[in-house]
């Protein structure tokens, strides 16, 4: 097989994702019902919101073999006040981070430990993410590789949306990251405007 070092994947989890199964499901649709990649193989890295005790090889092994070149598990220590989600109606003052704190402190803390990590880009994988086609890995390493960009994904369709070339209000987390300084800037800056805009909020209330 040929590893793909220069493009490393991300998968962001959480403790209920892995004990309700979800996580188990994602990984039979995204590596099983589609083949992923016809002749290349890629480190994986489980990313989870904390530390918990569990067989980290029973993840291992639902991975395909000639797809996982490596596969590496990390555990955030996200606070109990920044690891929850709630749609609406809740109030904001729980976190700095939002009403979606959990899945924010979660993607901020994945971006961050790759950091320091040798892969040229990665993508963020979620357990709601089903590709469309065969060899759909590829197809994203073609795509990098021929494409300048930093944050490559999907378009975000939602409302109340303000970006600028320093201000960024929203990034839909599941995408391929150029793993470079202008990127890890970007996102703290993301960071900081958003801890902002809460705080804002706040006083208004």
């Amino acid at each position: 097989m040929n590893h793909q070092n220069n493009f490393a994947l991300v998968y962001l989890v959480t403790h209920k994702e892995y004990t309700s199964g979800r996580i188990s499901e994602s990984i039979q649709k995204l590596f099983l019902e589609k083949k992923p990649s016809r002749d290349s193989s890629f480190t994986i890295y489980f990313i989870f919101n904390n530390f918990f005790h569990f067989d980290t090889s029973e993840l291992s092994e639902l991975v395909p073999k000639d797809i996982s070149h490596k596969i590496r598990f990390h555990f955030l220590k996200i606070d109990s006040k920044d690891d929850g989600y709630s749609s609406r109606g809740k109030s904001e003052a729980i976190s700095n981070l939002g009403l979606s704190a959990g899945p924010n402190a979660l993607f901020f803390g994945a971006v961050n430990f790759m950091k320091k990590l040798p892969h040229d880009y990665f993508l963020i994988l979620e357990t709601d993410v089903l590709p469309l086609k065969k060899y759909w890995l590829d197809g994203l390493g073609s795509f990098s590789k021929s494409n300048n960009f930093l944050i490559a994904g999907s378009t975000y369709k939602g409302l109340n949306l303000y970006c600028s070339e320093t201000k960024w209000e929203h990034i839909n987390g599941v995408a391929i990251y150029q793993n470079n300084k202008l990127l890890h800037n970007l996102i703290k800056s993301v960071k900081i405007n958003l801890i902002k805009k809460i705080a804002e909020k706040r006083m208004r209330a």
